[in-house]
């Protein structure tokens, strides 16, 4: 009884078959775990970002600014506006503390000569602000004490950052030295606290040299002031409300600007998050494309060698 399978030699459609198998089989392979990695590599990216201490505690965090009509209020104008949208501020359901500062990291800064007596100078950014700053933007302090509002009644008195006790004081404890901000005719101030580094523009930049100086009132601009409101609930649902509140202060604001101070980031984190996104569906989309053409080369090699199947 001659054998069920026959002896002749495979036709070349079943040796193309095999080659495809063993060969796109492991070009699939790498093809979707190259997008794999790629979409991981973006995601642990995006993570880090997230996570990355940028000095501030950015939760709940509302930054205003409002802008005046041009010459529509005097200084002394402004500071009475600013201190009754304070208030009005303060008194709303869902927020915690308030604070009224010239500059704000992530939101502006200002940029100026410090020096110290008998040693090193620099450019450093500065924030002038009241003291509720601290604690507002959630600043860290590593050594010394904060700025009380005695401070801002007595002598003048700074924190300063990391990077600027390490770089004007050198193998020595900053707190209790002096440094002159501004031009030489201004007090020297006593830094009476060191605070973690602070990134003032963005996540991917070094550590700048930083001080906050506090005062019961900053130095305004043509433009008025930032009003830094910490919430303790929903900032979406604070926005409506502090616009109102502001509206009520002055009916002649050209805008009023109320921005969530983590979106200051969006900057940093947009790329990120399309990478991620990009990596992930062409990821998705090589596994089941893969899939699909594995199991076609698969069906057609069964379908070609069933004559050759027998008990």
């Amino acid at each position: 009884m001659p054998s069920p399978i026959s002896d002749e030699p495979l036709p070349a459609r079943y040796s193309n078959a095999d080659t495809a198998m063993r060969f796109c089989g492991p070009l699939a392979g790498a093809d979707c775990t190259c997008w794999i990695v790629g979409a991981a590599a973006f995601g642990q990216s995006l993570r880090r970002a997230y996570d990355f201490d940028m000095g501030v505690d950015l939760d709940r965090v509302i930054v205003t600014r409002l802008f005046l009509e041009e010459d529509s209020l005097n200084p002394a104008g402004r500071r009475v506006m600013l201190g009754e949208a304070l208030r009005r501020a303060s008194n709303l359901p869902g927020v915690e503390r308030t604070s009224i500062a010239r500059s704000v990291p992530l939101s502006g800064n200002t940029v100026t000569m410090v020096k110290v007596p008998r040693g090193d100078s620099g450019f450093s950014a500065i924030w002038e602000a009241t003291p509720d700053l601290q604690q507002t933007l959630g600043f860290r302090l590593v050594r010394g004490r904060w700025i009380t509002d005695q401070d801002v009644r007595g002598s003048p008195v700074a924190l300063v950052t990391e990077t600027m006790a390490r770089k004007l004081w050198p193998g020595t404890n900053a707190v209790g030295q002096c440094a002159r901000f501004g031009a030489d005719t201004n007090p020297c101030r006593e830094v009476v606290g060191v605070i973690r580094d602070l990134r003032t523009r963005s996540i991917r930049e070094e550590a700048p040299m930083a001080a906050l100086l506090s005062t019961a009132e900053p130095e305004l601009d043509e433009l008025g002031a930032y009003l830094v409101i910490r919430a303790s609930g929903d900032l979406n649902a604070l926005k409506p409300q502090l616009h109102a509140a502001f509206r009520d202060v002055r009916r002649d604001l050209a805008s009023v600007e109320i921005r969530p101070l983590a979106e200051m980031l969006d900057t940093d984190y947009r790329p990120l998050r399309l990478g991620t996104a990009m990596f992930g569906t062409f990821a998705a989309l090589a596994v089941i494309l893969a899939g699909v053409g594995l199991f076609g080369i698969l069906a057609f090699s069964v379908a070609q060698r069933t004559r050759e199947l027998g008990i």
